[in-house]
């Protein structure tokens, strides 16, 4: 377990790891139609495009972290808790 207490850096892990798994499932796609087993080779296709679309995620995140600084996740939090705007 590696402790990261910087959003930024969270995030940057975040985004490894899910480059890491798009790179894997991808990997298992190709081998499952070199064996001609077409339904794992959908299966990992899938799994590549949930994890394509969870890098793109913690990239919007980097992105605002970047433009507005670690207050934003704070701001999320607010939001994620009551569905609307912080307090003031």
């Amino acid at each position: 377990v590696e402790k990261i207490h910087d959003a930024k850096a969270m995030v940057a892990k975040a985004k490894s790891l899910e480059e890491g798994a798009i790179e894997m499932y991808n990997r298992f796609a190709v081998e499952a139609g070199n064996l001609a087993d077409s339904g794992s080779k959908k299966l990992f296709e899938s799994l590549v495009d949930d994890e394509e679309r969870h890098y793109d995620q913690f990239d919007q995140q980097t992105d605002h972290i970047e433009r507005f600084g670690e207050r934003y996740l704070a701001l999320q939090s607010f939001q994620a808790e009551g569905g609307g705007e912080p307090p003031a």
